[in-house]
């Protein structure tokens, strides 16, 4: 992209940069028509009660035409605890976190990331392993 952007600098007008987004668009429209060809997520499934069809994807996906591999009835049997979890616990609200019990596990985990974010580790860290890849290989 940077090339094209490099090369429609030197057009005349808005079309310097309205040749560039138009290019970028072209992925995402085909990514979008694709997605209508996607099935259906097998935890948004199994949310919605529709089992076969839950356990169609799943065979589809990483059964390879198996609807008795082992992987298949693994997933599955997760699928089915996780729903289970989520439908016990569906009473828990986003204001739980401001309960007293709760309050100092969120400020600490907040504080983490805002902290790690200021002093700048993620950079120094992503240039280490860069640079340690480099002398890798």
């Amino acid at each position: 992209m940077y090339y094209i952007s490099y090369g429609c600098s030197f057009m005349e007008g808005t079309k310097a940069f309205r040749v560039p987004w138009g290019l970028q668009m072209i992925p995402a429209v085909i990514l979008g028509i694709g997605l209508l060809f996607l099935p259906e997520s097998p935890r948004w499934l199994a949310r919605h009660d529709r089992w076969e069809e839950t356990q169609a994807v799943l065979t589809l996906v990483h059964g390879k035409g198996d609807p008795n591999s082992p992987f298949v009835k693994l997933e599955l049997d997760e699928i089915r605890q996780m729903i289970e979890f989520e439908r016990q616990n569906a009473d828990v609200s986003f204001m739980e976190l401001f309960k007293p019990n709760m309050i100092n596990r969120v400020h600490i985990g907040i504080f983490t990331q805002v902290w790690s974010q200021l002093t700048g580790m993620n950079v120094m860290v992503s240039s280490h392993c860069t640079n340690y890849m480099c002398n890798i290989y």
